[in-house]
């Protein structure tokens, strides 16, 4: 197993280190840039010490319409920030619903804070391999707090393809 980070060219966050055979890094580095560029690129250990941002990830499960699941994202917050994105890169196309939804919820489990969500509700999609943003709320994220993501369903649900979440957090020291 050979371990690597992953620096996201558009903002210079960079993820914890990530077992380059995995799927989660597979699918991060074949993203693009809406350009066509590529949207990360495998970096050194020895840039890490200037580090701004981190980049948390949590490989979401393929779940059927009435299933929940949660997700803790690696490696949790290791310094205080803000959180400047968040995206879920769907494995396959969803299309939402109105009245049977699929919710995604980024969560810090220490204070029971919503931080980001992503609701597929009518006229909200994403196509396969396609990062969706999420919607950041304003709440700062602490220091040494695990957080989470949670898959959930609404009504009867629509299911979840899996995917990848990404939550970006600029450090504020």
């Amino acid at each position: 197993m050979s371990m690597a980070h992953l620096k996201n060219l558009t903002t210079g966050a960079v993820t914890e280190a990530l077992d380059s055979e995995s799927d989660v890094y597979r699918k991060l580095i074949l993203q693009t840039q809406t350009s066509g560029k590529p949207k990360w690129e495998d970096i050194s250990a020895t840039d890490l010490p200037a580090v701004k941002a981190r980049v948390l990830v949590a490989k979401v499960p393929a779940l059927t319409l009435l299933l929940d699941e949660s997700i803790r994202l690696t490696p949790g917050l290791e310094k205080g920030g803000t959180i400047t994105s968040a995206e879920y890169t769907p494995d396959a196309a969803i299309t939402g619903v109105t009245t049977n939804t699929r919710t995604l919820t980024v969560v810090d489990l220490d204070t029971a804070t919503t931080l980001c969500t992503l609701a597929f509700t009518t006229g909200v999609n994403a196509e396969a391999g396609v990062a969706k943003a999420m919607t950041v709320n304003s709440e700062p994220a602490t220091g040494g707090h695990s957080i989470e993501v949670l898959s959930a369903h609404g009504g009867t649900g629509i299911a979840d393809p899996g995917g990848i979440v990404t939550v970006e957090v600029t450090y504020t020291a």
